[in-house]
């Protein structure tokens, strides 16, 4: 059998399986999940009462009455940083609708860093079930052991997550809520599907994440995120270090990010070599600011610039640099929701992704549709932005 057939073989496999799992997951699961009807019995015990104890009403009073003893799980183990600082305006949301309440989100190890302060972190690394097997079922029943009355799978609303479905089952907290699509109905006690009608403008992802919080009888009004990385002073103190040595310190710099994961989101390499000179022109310095891959992109900007070319940096390291930019110009990518999370000021430039689902256009951040368009028009719109942008 050849490689390709070979390979072909294996991802035949893997469909396989995970169809499987999503069927057979849901049939397993019902002997060790609360089901709907348990979920009902176990409120009308705490509910004293109440005529109908799955109204949104009854549940935040309820939640409420619950004092610190209350306790909310959020699930989001993506690894993509993007996903989780999207999920950070629903942490927020939760602490401000319950500030009694204790509430802890479950996050991929890797990332656990972007939501440090906003909420009590619990780590999870999927892959830990063949690497570490101890810690992934001590992990587990951790979960389970903090019998949490509310457990929120914050996955994307558009796809179904078979990991965060079984995380969400597993919990057996009273209450689980989720985004109404694909198989969720047999692990959630509380689906919630999209509110507007057809023809509605496209609502932002911060604002589908707030949809999660309906069923509580709160729904919050869309913020930006935020995250604490790079914020202390001593990652600051290193920050200052590294542009002093790039010959930066005390100068007015706007980062330039032409990377991203996805490679049909990034802008042509022309427009950002342009935005080195319309930097230039507004009395500012380029920085070149790379991630894992993008070393060699980075590099030929900055070779056929004459831009600044930064160091590699890990996330805390970037975050700390990003916040003493006076702003950003990045791709449709993690590392622009890292520069709006930091609060610079972000031109974010859409190749191939939806700027009304991702992009961030409110204070001083702004996005610039290029799909379509020749790089002079786009350069010229970036021109007039980042003008805005570093007007004092």
């Amino acid at each position: 059998m050849s490689m390709t057939r070979f390979d072909a073989f294996l991802r035949w496999g893997r469909r396989c399986l995970k169809r499987w799992a999503a069927r057979v997951g849901g049939t397993v699961l019902s002997w060790m999940v609360l089901s709907r009807s348990s979920a009902q019995a176990g409120f009308l015990g705490g509910l004293v009462e109440a005529p109908d104890p799955f109204d949104p009403v009854h549940l935040r009073c309820w939640i409420e009455s619950l004092g610190t003893s209350a306790r909310i799980l959020l699930i989001r183990v993506d690894e993509r940083v993007g996903n989780v600082l999207l999920t950070t305006p629903l942490l927020s949301a939760l602490s401000a609708a319950f500030p009694l309440a204790q509430i802890d989100v479950l996050l991929a190890r890797s990332k656990h860093t972007l939501v440090e302060g906003l909420a009590n972190v619990r780590v999870f690394e999927k892959r830990d079930v063949f690497r570490r097997p101890g810690s992934f079922v001590g992990c587990l029943y951790a979960l389970r052991r903090r019998q949490y009355h509310v457990a929120i799978d914050a996955s994307h609303w558009h796809q179904f997550s078979l990991t965060h479905a079984l995380l969400l089952g597993w919990t057996r907290a009273l209450v689980r809520i989720a985004h109404d699509r694909g198989d969720a109905d047999r692990f959630a006690t509380h689906l919630v599907g999209p509110r507007g009608e057809a023809g509605d403008p496209p609502m932002g992802e911060i604002a589908r994440k707030l949809e999660l919080l309906g069923p509580l009888g709160t729904l919050g009004d869309p913020t930006s995120m935020t995250t604490s990385l790079g914020r202390l002073d001593a990652d600051q103190r290193e920050a200052e270090r590294v542009l002093q040595d790039l010959g930066l310190s005390g100068a007015r710099i706007v980062g330039l990010m032409p990377g991203s994961r996805k490679l049909d989101h990034r802008a042509p390499f022309a427009v950002f070599e342009a935005l080195v000179g319309v930097i230039h022109e507004l009395g500012a310095c380029p920085l070149i600011l790379w991630g894992p891959g993008e070393a060699d992109l980075a590099a030929s900007l900055a070779a056929r610039s004459g831009a600044v070319l930064a160091p590699a940096t890990d996330l805390r390291r970037l975050a700390a640099i990003v916040r003493r930019l006076a702003a950003t110009v990045a791709n449709d990518t993690g590392t622009m929701h890292l520069s709006v999370a930091c609060n610079t000021p972000t031109l974010a430039l859409f190749v191939g992704g939806d700027p009304a689902r991702w992009g961030h256009v409110f204070a001083r951040h702004e996005v610039i549709a290029a799909d379509g368009r020749s790089d002079e028009a786009v350069v010229d719109e970036a021109r007039a932005a980042l003008l805005r942008m570093l007007r004092p």
